[in-house]
């Protein structure tokens, strides 16, 4: 028996002979092994497969949403995304259907608005199945302070909840807007702007990643270091990995040795 090396809610998935469940920390069997797979606990819910059907189940392995399912997402803002018979749709926890089975793909809701995919083309509903956004674009990111990223002609700008362009589509990728700023690229580099659009952080990063605390990791020249909004360097290019995780903590990797650093912020 192994335990993957992350909890779900102070829960450990656990694994033997193929079969998966739930322990405590001192390795007691919460939920049996009897699934085929699990994925974490997200708002007191995990995701988990069963006799090749997926559902959900609370953290003392009561079943909250039967094994019915061909997919199942995650809970947010009180629904789930989950596809039957070829098409998804949403529902709550008591499985009843919010949003009905009529699309070719969905995705969390976000903000009040989710995405839907429908004959390969993407836009945004409410809770209400009503249509906020047509579905017109190629691809699209959920919404985030706002706003949200779409691809159209293969050039990505950003909209807001009204479809109404915020930022044109002049870039080749991008992210979602945190903490204000969102990672765009251009020209084959990385860098940030403002909801304006505003370049504040320049297109000179071969990776980004978002803010947090004022901070990210970012790639130059092969290496990994640390930038503030400014485009301050925080700790300087020299890890082969990185990752910033909030609260002034870090996951870094060197010659590979890999170590925990603290930043100030």
């Amino acid at each position: 028996m192994r335990a993957k090396n992350y909890d779900n809610g102070n829960l450990l998935i656990i694994q033997k002979d193929g079969k998966y469940g739930f322990a405590d920390k001192k390795k007691n069997i919460v939920v049996p092994l009897i699934y085929d797979d699990v994925d974490n606990f997200d708002e007191g819910l995990a995701k988990v497969k069963k006799n090749g059907k997926y559902g959900l189940i609370y953290p003392n392995g009561n079943v909250a949403i039967p094994f019915i399912y061909d997919d199942i997402g995650d809970f947010a803002e009180g629904l789930v995304n989950a596809g039957k018979d070829g098409k998804y749709g949403f529902i709550d926890e008591d499985n009843n259907i919010v949003v009905p089975f009529m699309y070719d793909y969905t995705f969390p809701f976000s903000e009040e608005l989710a995405t839907v995919q429908k004959d390969g083309k993407m836009g945004f509903i409410d809770r209400n199945n009503n249509l906020v956004i047509p579905i017109m674009y190629s691809d699209v990111g959920f919404i985030s302070e706002g706003l949200a990223w779409v691809e159209k002609e293969g050039k990505y700008g950003f909209i807001d909840r009204d479809n109404n362009i915020a930022v044109s589509f002049m870039y080749d990728s991008a992210e979602f807007f945190h903490e204000g700023l969102a990672e765009v690229k251009k020209d084959g580099k990385w860098g940030f702007i403002d909801k304006d659009n505003n370049t504040i952080i320049p297109f000179i990063y071969d990776k980004t990643d978002y803010f947090k605390d004022g901070i990210t990791d970012v790639k130059k020249d092969d290496k990994y270091g640390f930038i503030d909004k400014n485009n301050n360097i925080v700790v300087p290019f020299i890890y082969d990995k990185c990752l910033y995780v909030g609260g002034g903590i870090a996951y870094v990797e060197k010659d590979n040795k890999s170590e925990r650093i603290r930043i100030k912020i």
